[in-house]
């Protein structure tokens, strides 16, 4: 799959404060481990099942600056939960968006856009497993899944610590959402914002700008 502005989105956006070690779940090419990798001194783990994919990332990994402290796991989430190797103080994922449209002819398509071989509860699950007491999981989704996520995150003592509601242009509703839970039996404030991607079809809004500056070529 291309890079597309939510990995940028939720790779820009994620709190790694205090965070030592990071598991990237559905990597693809690598964006988002390579980017954490770019904002902090963690060592990082990215799980990907698609061979083509882990393999287009470990490439991506061995060519970066940070390649001593990323590594690449070909294989399913629930192969590597029986593993499990090690937990983690942060889990950063793009999960599959579509649960109700319709599927493509395509099974790597389907893999990567629908929730075929990876729902939020086994996401939710999965991060219960994986995740440090006081460890945090960092997703991106549509606006419409938020109370299904945020539902199934509660279910498992997952408190929301950051919610950003993302506008796709101004004047239009909000499209996805960038939320942070953290694994903690505390009571949590979560820090609640919006954010506007582009003024107008071909401008970005300065905080869109500010967000990403570290990442982007041209900016």
């Amino acid at each position: 799959m291309k890079i597309g502005t939510d990995a940028v989105l939720l790779g820009a956006w994620t709190d790694i404060i205090d965070c030592a070690s990071i598991l990237d779940i559905g990597t693809g090419s690598g964006i988002l481990a390579l980017m954490l990798a770019q904002k902090s001194t963690a060592l990082i783990d990215a799980l990907e099942i698609d061979v083509p994919a882990a393999e287009t990332a470990e490439n991506n990994f061995h060519n970066s600056p940070w390649k001593s402290r990323l590594h690449i796991y070909k294989m399913s989430l629930n192969e590597f939960l029986k593993a499990k190797p090690k937990t983690y103080d942060l889990i950063v994922c793009n999960p599959p968006f579509f649960n109700n449209s319709l599927l493509s002819g395509d099974a790597k398509k389907n893999m990567a856009k629908h929730n075929v071989s990876l729902t939020y509860k086994e996401l939710a699950l999965s991060a219960f497993e994986l995740l440090n007491p006081n460890g945090k999981i960092s997703v991106i989704l549509p606006f419409d899944n938020l109370k299904q996520f945020s539902d199934i995150c509660q279910l498992h003592n997952f408190k929301c610590s950051m919610m950003s509601e993302v506008v796709p242009i101004t004047n239009k509703k909000a499209n996805r959402v960038l939320l942070q839970f953290i694994n903690s039996q505390d009571n949590i404030n979560c820090s609640r914002s919006s954010l506007t991607i582009r003024q107008d079809k071909n401008t970005f809004t300065s905080d869109y700008l500010q967000l990403t500056r570290a990442f982007l070529l041209n900016s």
